[in-house]
C-alpha cells in the first residue's frame, strides 16, 4: 500500500493539502510516531521523499510565491535532513529570483533565525545559510522600484501577500548586521549601498510611504545595536533620501510670476515634509548622518529655528 501512496497523493492538485496529508501520516519532526508510522517502519523515508518532491514541484511552478506559502514550505522542509534542507533552501532562492518573490524570500530568511531552524540546522548551519542566501535577495539585477509595497499594490488583488513592509525590510537589515560574516565583512553595508545606487528610481508614493518610514525605523534600530551612523553608506542613504523626497514630492520652488497663494502652499508643503524628518530622526542622529550644517538646514526648513 505504501508503494501506491505516491500515485494517490500526486493526483491532489493543492500542494498545501498534499503536504498536510504526508505530515499526518508520517512521524512528526519531533520524533513522536503516529499510528501509521507504527504500522509502516518505512514511513519516515517515504515522508522525506514526498516532502522533497513537493518542494521540487513548488519550485517549478510558474506562479510567484507569496507570504502565505512560507508556513507550507517550512512544514515540508523540517522533515528533511540537514544537508537536504540547506540544498532545498538554495534551490528555492535560485528558483525565485524575480523581485516579486522578495516578501516570500524574506519570510524564509526570517525563519532561519528561529530556534526551530537552529535545531534542524545545528552547529550554526542556519546562520551560515542565512549569510550565503541573503546576498542574493537584493542586487543590481533587481529593480528595487519594482518591489510590491503596501501602498503601491502591484500585481495582485491581494497585494499584502506579496508586499514588503518597511518593518520587514528593517528587520532584514538588522539581521544582516547581527549575522555579520565571520571574516569581519559587513553584510548590511552592501545592502544599503544597493539602495543608494537605485534610490533615484523610486517613485514619489513609495518614497513618502515606504522608503522614508524604512529610514525612520532603521536609524533607531541601528542605534540600539550600537552601530555608528557617521559612516559614508548611512550618511549617503539619509542625504539621498531627503533630496529625492524633496525632488519627487515637493519639486522646485515656484518662480515668478506666480500667485502668492501658490507660493504659500509650496512653503507649507515644504515645512510639512521636513517636519516629518525632524519628528522621526533625533537631532543628534541627524547631525551624525548629515553633519551640523545640513542638520541645521533641515531643522530650519521644518520651522524649528
Amino acid at each position: 500500500m505504501l508503494d501506491r501512496l505516491p500515485l494517490v497523493i500526486q493526483r491532489i492538485i493543492s500542494m498545501k493539502i498534499r503536504i498536510k496529508i504526508v505530515a499526518k501520516m508520517a512521524t512528526n519532526p519531533t520524533g513522536e510516531a503516529t499510528v501509521s508510522n507504527a504500522v509502516h517502519p518505512r514511513m519516515d523515508i517515504w515522508a522525506q521523499d514526498q516532502m522533497y518532491q513537493c518542494i521540487e514541484t513548488f519550485i517549478k511552478t510558474p506562479q510567484t510565491p507569496s507570504t502565505s506559502d512560507i508556513d507550507m514550505i517550512i512544514s515540508a522542509l523540517v522533515y528533511l535532513d540537514e544537508a537536504t534542507i540547506s540544498a532545498r533552501f538554495t534551490s528555492i532562492f535560485a528558483g525565485f529570483t524575480h523581485v516579486r518573490a522578495t516578501a516570500f524570500l524574506l519570510g524564509l530568511l526570517s525563519w532561519l533565525k528561529t530556534p526551530a531552524a537552529a535545531s534542524h540546522l545545528p552547529n550554526s548551519g542556519n546562520i551560515e545559510l542565512f549569510r550565503s542566501l541573503s546576498v542574493g535577495v537584493f542586487n543590481r539585477q533587481k529593480r528595487l522600484s519594482d518591489i510590491s509595497t503596501p501602498t503601491n499594490q502591484r500585481w495582485a488583488h491581494r497585494p499584502h501577500l506579496w508586499a514588503v513592509t518597511p518593518h520587514g525590510l528593517v528587520q532584514f537589515a538588522c539581521d544582516l548586521n547581527d549575522f555579520q560574516s565571520t571574516d569581519g565583512a559587513s553584510l548590511i553595508e552592501p545592502f544599503i549601498q544597493e539602495i543608494n545606487v537605485q534610490c533615484t528610481t523610486f517613485p514619489a508614493d513609495d518614497m513618502r510611504d515606504f522608503w522614508m518610514p524604512f529610514l525612520f525605523q532603521l536609524i533607531p534600530a541601528l542605534v540600539s545595536r550600537s552601530v555608528a551612523l557617521n559612516i559614508p553608506v548611512f550618511q549617503q542613504l539619509t542625504r539621498q533620501f531627503i533630496e529625492h523626497l524633496d525632488n519627487k514630492v515637493l519639486g522646485p520652488c515656484p518662480s515668478a510670476p506666480v500667485a502668492q497663494d501658490q507660493l504659500d502652499e509650496w512653503r507649507k508643503l515644504q515645512k510639512e515634509l521636513y517636519s516629518t524628518v525632524t519628528q522621526n530622526i533625533q537631532h543628534e542622529n541627524l547631525t551624525s548622518l548629515l553633519g551640523d550644517e545640513q542638520a541645521d538646514r533641515v531643522q530650519s526648513l521644518a520651522g524649528l529655528t
